[in-house]
């Protein structure tokens, strides 16, 4: 029961929720200090951490990946799956403190592990985008979205975004507006709301922009992508710059 609480609470994706994702797993490691399900979701908590901007980036990274290593070394059995999400939470350290080849390197190594888990292929189409790699990163998320038809609606933020960048409006477009109905959160949907900002910029489409930006302050007062545009790290400035000259 413990560990269903704590599923849903991870599935809203906000700061609170993972907040209660770690309660919840510190009381499941006191109960049964060998199940490892309760140390991946713990993990991954600290990982929406830094993915969203609720605490450092890289201590959350370092944070996720302390827990999982020490999940790992319990009793030295590792699964494939285990290994990748491990080399996962390398790959975003990695790509938080600008060493990009060592990221696609365990990236990589990662999705050859376990190629048909969501989790790791989401993770290292995120370490394919932000190294200015979109087409490898489109078709990452849509392996992922394969795997794991449900999916949470950053993936589409990601994605959106990565349509736009690649030259596809179009696509970006849908998958913007896919995100915003399926956000689990306030602030899910206005990162959404930003995607369909940046696509119609990118399409030349700018009443539709600045009508969606209004929407956005109208919605969420309080958010700034310019604030999340801190957050990530890219690769390539330009890439930065762009993506930051469409939505300011």
């Amino acid at each position: 029961m413990l560990f269903v609480q704590a599923q849903k609470a991870f599935r809203t994706y906000t700061k609170q929720g993972m907040v209660k994702v770690r309660d919840l797993a510190g009381q499941i490691h006191k109960l049964d200090p060998d199940f490892r399900p309760a140390y991946i979701l713990d993990g991954a908590s600290h990982v929406v951490d830094a993915l969203f901007g609720y605490g450092d980036v890289k201590t959350s990274l370092r944070d996720a990946a302390t827990i999982f290593k020490d999940m790992a070394n319990r009793d030295g059995r590792v699964t494939n799956a285990e290994r990748a999400i491990i080399l996962g939470a390398d790959a975003a350290i990695d790509q938080s403190e600008g060493r990009f080849d060592a990221a696609i390197e365990a990236g990589e190594k990662a999705v050859a592990l376990a190629p048909n888990n969501a989790d790791v292929l989401s993770v290292f189409a995120l370490v394919q985008y932000y190294a200015g790699n979109f087409a490898r990163s489109i078709a990452l998320f849509h392996r992922a979205m394969r795997v794991h038809p449900v999916y949470p609606s950053w993936y589409s933020v990601f994605l959106a975004r990565a349509y736009a960048f690649d030259g596809d409006t179009r696509n970006a477009i849908r998958w913007a507006r896919d995100g915003i109905a399926r956000s689990e959160s306030d602030l899910l949907r206005a990162m959404n709301m930003t995607s369909l900002v940046f696509a119609y910029r990118e399409a030349k489409r700018d009443d539709d922009a600045r009508k969606e930006a209004r929407a956005i302050r109208e919605f969420l007062p309080g958010f700034s992508a310019i604030h999340h545009l801190a957050l990530q790290p890219f690769k390539n400035q330009a890439d930065l710059q762009r993506f930051t000259d469409a939505v300011h």
